[in-house]
């Protein structure tokens, strides 16, 4: 057993309940410990709490969530990241081994096995529980209320491994501690005319500008803010200002007009802030000195103007929780743009500059992406103060300068755009480089090798590249369809994205790992390596795709000295996956920890064997003698021609055949030709045959009074044919299994055109087994 202290309880906090420690509970639980009660028995008991049930709901109910996301969401929650598959594998199989009896402490093995940048980023993430803690503690804050503890989660969530990531961490602590401990007074306007006086704290004014004779806000209002950050709140706000005076911040909830603040220059405003959505593309004035940002904006049709004056040289604009569909800098002199981005979900798809900005700064905790392409003339981009991650695109026609910050970012460039005169530092985090050249040149590989800190290398339009040349790197990202990449290695990762079919061809020295993104579809495959494909379907991030991934057909080649082992295929993920056609001398495909639904066919000669999972899935064989689990799930499995063995698994499976001769009797001597289903379950299961119908089977009963004590198969089956008659169908048992035969319209011989299937045990068919 663990011996617990404060800091290990501060851990179980951030794990269990995704906040910091409210006094009351850290100080029972920290006596709880001082009485030598273990870690291990602290961490039951926060798994009993309704809080960590209502953010683990597999924790309430272990028999029927998904372990899956149960672990994606412990990794999220503890280590400020997706899990790895690996990791994920590993996590969710000791799950179902170990049972339903290890998850009170399950989330506290996980967080004590973290190794590495997962180790640090949970330590900082516990340092910063126990930092706001305390600072409620020191600053005599009595009021524990959710939305204080919101705040914390808040920002655990923006902190990760990196030392920039603590120290943003703990000053977010601090503001929040101080803001809390110096909240001030509410003070509301009313219809007439108001002259309001705020105190030395943090003071609230609310004014609302709906309706001619109900309008809060008149142009004739005073309010003095006093000392300490004060807010105006404005709902529906007009062209209307009162007089403000120390009043730092304007805020803009559901606006109905843009407004010009240029007689609230020098008045002490530092920003203003459009809340929700407004109801139109507004344009605001007299910015000069002023920050401009929206927060919670939902409309992407909507668009800001933002105008900074003709005398301003930077201008600040923040977005927080937003989707705008535009945002317009103006003021001829502005030379810096300042962008931060706090929250998540952060995107704008057209940013405007006006030509003399040439530096655009990037900051904040939150991600954002800019989908447009940046002014040309924005030659230096700086994201080093941002956390959350930015996703931009570069000019054309010059170069640029970038230095990303500790999250994931992505700069992205037009064809023939980039060159070793651009200058890149990704920073810290995994950052990703995106060219869209169809070719790569000597000079591009050498460019791209003189980028510095990026992980990954994207793919933007289809493209012809050699990635041995760019070794430093491991990952590659294929957004577009139609590539060929050579020079491949056993660690290198392709993520394929496109949904537009597409061919993509690669050739490795050793295995291939492919992951297939949110409706990726691939034409044909086409693998030259060793027999060891490791793909990975997933749902992917941004707006989900309901499409199926999906792979039209696979080609192989074994390039592998000294082999000849047909491709074998491990699948992983949780996104739904269609394999149409695979190599014909035959595939192996495990997806015995996929997560979604398989639609697979095998080799159209070869033997297969094909492996479902825990959706319901589709396995198709060929015409060698296949094997087909289903796994969990309702499957359906095809063998097609050959001697086929199918086992369904748990669920209701259905074992479907198109015609009599896909299962057949042949001679009954020598090779055996017909399937052998190895765990038919009367009570779930189903034999779908093509031209089935019920009045033409025959009772069971009946069949077997005529084979009665049959010596072997072959009399077995004759016996039961004159039995059954001309194209019917019946079941009878034999030597300890059960046999499903159809007759063709010549019931006196039996051949290969005559339906056998041979079923392990001894089984009563009735009807209802059968369609």
């Amino acid at each position: 057993m663990t011996k617990a202290d404060a800091n290990s309880i501060h851990g179980l906090y951030v794990a269990y309940f995704g906040r910091a420690g409210d006094p009351t509970g850290l100080q029972f639980w920290v006596s709880q410990a001082n009485k030598g009660v273990s870690l291990e028995d602290i961490a039951t008991g926060f798994a009993g709490a309704k809080e960590t049930k209502d953010k683990y709901p597999y924790v309430a109910f272990p028999d029927i969530s998904d372990p899956t996301a149960f672990v994606k969401s412990i990794y999220l929650n503890a280590f400020g990241r997706e899990a790895e598959t690996d990791g994920l594998n590993f996590w969710v199989n000791r799950l179902k081994t170990l049972g339903s009896a290890q998850v009170p402490t399950f989330i506290l093995t996980l967080t004590l096995n973290a190794g590495g940048t997962d180790k640090t980023a949970f330590q900082n993430k516990s340092a910063i529980s126990a930092r706001f803690t305390a600072g409620l503690l020191n600053s005599n804050i009595q009021n524990f209320s959710a939305d204080l503890f919101a705040q914390s989660t808040s920002i655990l969530n923006t902190v990760k491994e990196t030392p920039e990531s603590l120290t943003a961490g703990n000053t977010a602590v601090d503001k929040a501690i101080t803001d809390f401990a110096s909240a001030g007074s509410t003070f509301t306007l009313t219809t007439g005319t108001d002259n309001l006086t705020g105190t030395a704290n943090n003071d609230v004014f609310i004014g609302d500008g709906a309706g001619a004779t109900t309008a809060t806000v008149q142009s004739a209002d005073q309010i003095k803010g006093g000392a300490g950050s004060d807010t105006f709140r404005y709902f529906n706000s007009t062209a209307n200002l009162p007089t403000l005076e120390s009043v730092e911040n304007i805020e803009l909830v559901n606006g109905t007009v843009g407004i010009d603040f240029t007689p609230l220059a020098g008045k002490g405003v530092e920003k203003v802030t459009l809340v929700n959505n407004p109801t139109g593309s507004y344009t605001f004035s007299g910015l000069k000195d002023i920050i401009l940002g929206v927060q919670g904006l939902t409309n992407t049709g909507l668009g800001v103007t933002a105008d900074f004056g003709t005398v301003a040289t930077s201008a600040t604009f923040s977005i927080k929780d937003s989707k705008l569909g535009g945002l317009i800098q103006n003021g001829a002199g502005v030379a810096t743009l300042n962008l931060i981005a706090e929250g998540s979900g952060n995107s704008v798809t057209t940013l405007t500059t006006q030509t003399a900005v040439k530096t655009l700064n990037l900051s904040g905790a939150g991600g954002l992406e800019i989908t447009n392409l940046l002014n040309a003339n924005i030659t230096t981009i700086d994201a080093s103060k941002n956390t959350g991650g930015v996703k931009l695109k570069a000019g054309t026609g010059g170069n640029v300068t970038f230095t990303g910050g500790s999250g994931e970012d992505s700069i992205a460039f037009s064809a023939n755009d980039f060159n070793a005169s651009d200058k890149l530092d990704g920073g810290l985090g995994k950052d990703t480089l995106v060219l869209a050249d169809a070719t790569f040149t000597q000079a591009l590989y050498d460019a791209i090798n003189t980028a510095k800190n990026f992980d990954a290398l994207g793919f933007s339009a289809g493209t012809t590249v050699d990635v041995s040349k760019t070794a430093a790197l491991k990952e590659y990202l294929f957004q577009a369809q139609n590539n060929t990449v050579t020079g491949a290695a056993g660690d290198n990762k392709f993520i394929y994205t496109a949904t537009t079919a597409g061919t993509f061809a690669i050739t490795s020295n050793g295995v291939v790992n492919l992951t297939l993104q949110n409706a990726a579809a691939i034409s044909t495959l086409t693998l030259t390596s060793s027999p060891t494909l490791n793909l990975a379907s997933e749902k992917g991030s941004g707006v989900l795709n309901a499409a199926n991934n999906s792979i039209a057909a696979i080609a192989f080649t074994n390039n592998l000295s000294g082999s000849s082992a047909p491709l074998t295929l491990n699948l992983t993920g949780d996104k739904n996956l269609t394999i149409t056609a695979s190599p014909a001398a035959g595939i192996t495909i495990n997806a015995s920890v996929f997560k979604a639904d398989l639609t697979a066919t095998g080799g159209t000669t070869g033997n297969n064997t094909l492996t479902g999972g825990d959706g319901n899935d589709s396995l198709t064989g060929g015409g060698g003698s296949d094997s087909l689990t289903g796994g969990a799930g309702n499957d359906t499995l095809t063998g097609a021609a050959g001697a086929d063995s199918l086992t369904g698994g748990a669920g209701k499976d259905i074992f479907n055949y198109n015609g009599l001769t896909e299962s057949n009797a042949g001679s009954l001597a020598g090779s055996v030709t017909f399937d052998t289903i190895t765990d038919f379950a009367v009570a779930d299961d189903v034999i779908k045959i093509t031209g089935f119908s019920a009045a033409n089977l025959v009772a069971q009963s009946t069949v077997q009074t005529a084979v009665g004590t049959s010596s072997t198969l072959t009399l077995a089956v004759s016996a039961a044919a004159n039995a059954i008659g001309a194209s019917k169908f019946g079941a009878f048992q034999f030597s300890g299994n059960t046999y499903v035969l159809g007759n063709d319209a010549t019931p006196g011989t039996v051949t290969n055109a005559d339906l056998l299937i041979g079923l392990t045990g001894n089984l009563t068919l009735t009807a209802s087994n059968f369609s």
